[in-house]
């Protein structure tokens, strides 16, 4: 959806998209309370999105529109949400690290964690994981969130993962080997979640079906939607300069605008009816 509004010119700056990474946000962040912090990058739109911010304000957001959680001027690269403790997308790579640090300070000052200990520099224990896995994730996750809740100090976790489109939407992606994108797509994160559940016994398969049919319903309506209010939009513009250029006549000609058969009324006239279609 994102990339077809994109390209549709619908939205606006970069957009980075997060395909084939999902398994990294939903291990951690649907772990955390809604107290902790979150520091992104400008992959910012799914860690919001995990932690909580309502889909309406990321797409707005996305969409450029004052009902966005940044009222539109942050875009995909800079989501912001006080509510939720999101605080914010940057655009540099370690741009976000001091304030994650002066986040954690924030914590310790206000006692949000039980006997903070402050360890040697780097002294931080590392931790690689499968970023394809959700379950993986989500146990490196319970562990190193616990781990800080007890005063332990933070845990340097290192998700290997593969983002399955170019850097932004502007990456065309063609430098990467296909037999290598071919590789990790058949890891799809998603596909393997589905696979899981339904070997688990955690849902029918008709029941995830039942749940992508729906997902596809609301995709099209969005589509409709969309397309209807562009066409709304164009109309309002004809007509909006078709007004002008009669007004530009109607004072050319020496009519009065107000005369009921003077090409403005009558413009205006449909205008109006135009208008009252919702």
């Amino acid at each position: 959806m994102c990339a077809q509004m994109y390209y549709r010119g619908k939205m606006f700056g970069f957009v980075h998209l997060y395909n084939g990474q999902e398994a990294v946000s939903t291990g951690f962040i649907k772990l955390l309370k809604k107290e902790d912090y979150v520091v992104s990058t400008y992959r910012d739109h799914v860690h919001a999105l995990s932690k909580g911010v309502p889909a309406r304000a990321v797409m707005s957001e996305l969409f450029g529109k004052t009902t966005g959680c940044c009222r539109g001027q942050g875009g995909s690269m800079h989501m912001f949400s006080k509510e939720h403790n999101v605080l914010g997308g940057f655009a540099f790579i370690g741009e976000g690290i001091p304030v994650a640090t002066g986040a954690a300070f924030t914590s310790k000052y206000k006692r949000r964690s039980r006997d903070w200990k402050k360890g040697p520099a780097f002294g931080m224990p590392g931790v690689h994981v499968d970023g394809m896995d959700v379950l993986k994730v989500r146990e490196v996750a319970k562990e190193a969130i616990g781990r800080a809740r007890m005063g332990g100090g933070p845990t340097l976790v290192e998700c290997e993962t593969y983002r399955f489109r170019g850097h932004s939407l502007a990456d065309p992606d063609e430098l990467r080997d296909p037999a290598e994108k071919a590789h990790y797509a058949a890891r799809d994160p998603i596909t393997f979640l589905k696979k899981y559940i339904i070997e688990n016994e955690l849902a029918s398969e008709a029941e995830l079906k039942a749940i992508e049919k729906k997902k596809m319903v609301l995709r099209m309506l969005l589509n409709l939607q969309m397309r209807v209010l562009f066409h709304l939009a164009a109309s309002y513009l004809k007509m909006s300069l078709q007004i002008q250029k009669a007004l530009e006549l109607d004072l050319m000609g020496g009519i009065d605008a107000r005369t009921p058969n003077s090409p403005r009324a009558l413009l205006m006239s449909r205008f109006v009816r135009v208008g009252d279609i919702h």
